[in-house]
């Protein structure tokens, strides 16, 4: 993040508010990118929220995977309609990609050379994103394209780069954030002695850095439940939106 927006975020840290980076980037790289430059965040969302990990800790408190024989399918559908596409798959540990991936985007986003390697069939079951690329056609052409061919609850999404992501239901930027904050609410409540159970809860704020627009920044604030004033999120969200 810029520096601007580290301050903005530094700044919620300071006025008690707990906040949650969702970004596409897995964590194996995407964490050290949004923590290097000072940003003290709470909690670190991963591709596209398919995952959780607690930035204090380090621990991955949450993934979501493809169930194996939906990756066989996904590919075998793709493969049998479009010919001769490379595949990319982010494993629990790291990522795997294809010869054909690697022969059309040898070069990752980071600009380091991607390593080819083999399909890794018997670790389908921990698939938490598929990544699909095509030698003629890129972005959303390419995503009009694949939806038809996967099932109707894969979220197939695209970065403006060639290649197309597919994640798994409920992996989205604003349902993580949200599952988060339900979470985060449910253990502050339940850690509270009983003498205090008539007080107004804690309140549990998050703040979804780096959506696509601010309808979806409010979305995953306004989501978060006990809520602050509505006013409240509202001008944080623009605030730190500005920022970017």
């Amino acid at each position: 993040p810029a520096p601007p927006t580290v301050d903005a975020v530094n700044a919620a840290v300071d006025a008690g508010i707990i906040v949650v980076a969702a970004t596409g980037r897995s964590w194996f790289r995407g964490l050290g990118l949004a923590t290097g430059t000072g940003a003290r965040l709470h909690q670190f969302i991963g591709s596209n929220g398919g995952h959780r990990v607690d930035v204090a800790t380090r621990t991955l408190d949450e993934r979501l995977a493809f169930d194996a024989d939906v990756v066989h399918e996904i590919i075998a559908s793709v493969s049998d309609e479009l010919g001769n596409v490379g595949f990319g798959f982010e494993l629990s540990d790291g990522m795997s990609w294809t010869d054909r991936f690697v022969e059309l985007t040898p070069i990752s986003l980071d600009g380091d050379r991607r390593p080819a390697s083999p399909s890794p069939v018997e670790r389908f079951h921990e698939v938490g994103k598929m990544f699909v690329v095509h030698p003629d056609v890129i972005d959303v052409d390419l995503v009009r394209l694949v939806e038809p061919l996967v099932p109707a609850e894969i979220n197939v999404t695209t970065s403006g780069v060639p290649f197309i992501e597919l994640t798994p239901p409920g992996a989205d930027k604003g349902a993580a954030v949200a599952r988060f904050g339900a979470f985060a609410a449910a253990s502050a409540a339940a850690a509270r002695p009983r003498s205090s159970a008539s007080s107004p809860a804690i309140s549990v704020r998050a703040v979804c850095i780096r959506a696509r627009s601010m309808s979806a920044l409010r979305s995953a604030v306004f989501a978060i439940s006990p809520l602050p004033s509505l006013s409240a999120c509202t001008r944080l969200a623009d605030q730190l939106l500005a920022c970017f």
